[in-house]
């Protein structure tokens, strides 16, 4: 091969790598896999060009964004499994909710802080939404059922009584006192 091409290969090679090395790093903040390695000549000829340390940095912010967006999420679900946990009412409102982080003195993000936890716990299996009834843990809704909700004037879509609401909600409150004294001792 001519010496030209072999110079433009080389070069073609090394952005390649640099290229590489940059996917690579934003892989390793989503997947933590080892990658195949590159090889020293390669990596050598690619030097550490401004590209490639830009593109670091940038991987580098993304992790501390993510790791930091992770940790404001499991804060606000935290606060809401307890609240949840030990609530005499089942769902919990989100705005139980909102009133002990606010009172935690935690920072809800968004313009809307109904809104803002709302979607942190819908993106959490932990969390069953009870349409605007509130939140329940999937644990006590899979063990006790969901908890019936009005819908012009008839209990999920049967015709129940006012009364007859009062006492399903009163035998799931029993179940929880009974589940919770079980496991208390």
């Amino acid at each position: 091969m001519d010496g030209q091409i072999i110079t433009h290969l080389r070069a073609e090679e090394a952005d390649l790598v640099k290229k590489l090395g940059a996917i690579r790093s934003v892989l390793a903040v989503y997947d933590p896999a080892p990658a195949a390695p590159v090889s020293a000549r390669a990596k050598e000829e690619a030097g550490d060009d401004p590209g490639t340390a830009l593109a670091r940095e940038v991987v580098r912010s993304a992790s501390r964004r993510i790791t930091t967006m992770t940790e404001y999420a499991n804060g606000i679900r935290s606060v809401a499994r307890q609240v949840i946990q030990n609530s005499t009412v089942q769902p919990v409102p989100t705005r139980l909710i909102i009133e002990e982080l606010t009172r935690r003195g935690m920072e809800i993000r968004g313009q809307n802080p109904l809104n803002a936890v709302s979607a942190l716990l819908s993106r959490s299996p932990e969390f069953t939404a009870q349409g605007r009834n509130g939140w329940m843990l999937t644990e006590f809704e899979e063990r006790y059922g969901a908890i019936p909700r009005k819908e012009n004037g008839a209990l999920n879509g049967n015709t129940a009584s006012a009364p007859e609401a009062g006492e399903v909600a009163a035998s799931l409150t029993d179940n929880l006192h009974d589940e919770i004294s079980r496991l208390v001792g």
